[in-house]
């Protein structure tokens, strides 16, 4: 083709016709990171590759990239194909009009333009917590760690291992109010339009302490507890201002046979009661009962004149008269005791905040 040319630029003249020019090269080919239409969205920091093809070359070629404001290298390049690389350094809302034309022994081509946009990185998006039939589900995340946030409170926090939680035992048998947060580790890009807090309702049908075996009554300076049950149970209680002041009279234990009551002298404003069946007392996943009691203390001048008042204090050892006093917690191997004290820590937090 090109002695073709040639030939007729020599010939034609002769014969008073011009010779036809010869086509610039074509681009045939022409991406932004393998993208040809516009816009080619990247984020700050990742990389952009110009590439391009030439056809119908004649002589040596070479490329031109206009508008890339040193994001690639301009050139010009030479060869009918290659590409350029360059990492995005400008912000976002940065905008590029990138551009190549091609030049050969006959001319150069009209540029070609794609737009390029830098916008925020998409981000990551935490794997959800899912609640459901009672259970919380707390999904495994390396980019995320998961926290518990009561009454609302962001210094009020619990970090939480992946797993399966009931709705009972994070809301303290609905207690408290729950909150699950995804917390991004460091570096780590949150979407924003990714959910990252999760609601922990709960239910009264999911409770666990759906067995009812005794009453409580309070009184000046003293709460009863009344069996109900047809089985002796084994009773725990705690005194919540004792834990809030680091004491180590916590509370006590004692065993209530079926329609039996026992009378606890103490000095808590706030007290948790909770009773299993004394034969259930190592099974942990016994059913059992706890309540938390408010109980009046400035109240001596108000019964002391009454008809059959008890004595103050009461004696510890008066479990025949169905007394007793605080004493020492004792080392049971029943996890109920735990559980009312966790319980009564959430009292606390309440107690605390008011």
């Amino acid at each position: 083709m090109r002695r073709l040319v040639l030939v007729l630029a020599v010939v034609l003249p002769f014969l008073g016709i011009a010779a036809p020019a010869a086509a610039a090269p074509t681009i045939t080919t022409f991406t932004i990171n393998g993208q040809s239409a516009d816009p080619v969205t990247v984020a700050p920091g990742d990389d952009v590759t110009v590439a391009w093809d030439l056809a119908d070359v004649t002589g040596p070629a070479s490329v031109t990239i206009t508008g890339a404001d040193g994001l690639v290298p301009a050139g010009p390049h030479a060869g009918a194909s290659g590409q350029q690389s360059g990492t995005v350094t400008d912000p976002v809302g940065t905008t590029y009009t990138i551009g190549v034309h091609a030049t050969d022994d006959t001319g150069t081509t009209p540029s070609e333009t794609i737009e390029v946009v830098v916008a925020a990185a998409a981000g990551a998006t935490p794997p959800p917590v899912v609640v459901a039939d009672c259970v919380v589900t707390v999904p495994a995340s390396d980019d995320f760690t998961y926290e518990a946030v009561y009454d609302g409170d962001p210094t009020d926090t619990e970090v939480l291992d992946a797993g399966e939680y009931t709705t009972g035992e994070l809301t303290f048998e609905g207690i408290v109010d729950v909150e699950i947060v995804a917390v991004p580790e460091p570096g780590v890009v949150v979407d924003p339009a990714a959910v990252t807090s999760f609601d922990v309702v709960y239910d009264e049908d999911c409770a666990l302490l759906t067995d009812e075996f005794f009453t409580v009554e309070t009184g000046c300076s003293l709460f009863t507890v009344t069996s109900t049950a047809d089985e002796t149970l084994a009773v725990f209680w705690i005194d919540v201002d004792a834990i809030l002041d680091g004491g180590e009279e916590l509370g006590g234990e004692f065993e209530l046979a079926p329609g039996a009551s026992r009378t606890v002298q103490t000095t808590a404003n706030e007290a948790a009661v909770a009773a299993v069946p004394a034969a259930q007392v190592d099974d942990e996943d016994a059913l059992f009962q706890l309540e938390f009691l408010e109980i009046e203390q400035d109240c001596r001048d108000d019964v002391d004149d009454e008809a059959g008042a008890v004595d103050f204090p009461l004696p510890i050892n008066a479990p025949d008269g169905g007394l007793t006093a605080s004493s020492a917690v004792p080392a049971t191997p029943l996890g109920l005791l735990a559980v009312a004290a966790a319980a009564g820590v959430v009292v606390l937090r309440r107690l605390a905040r008011d």
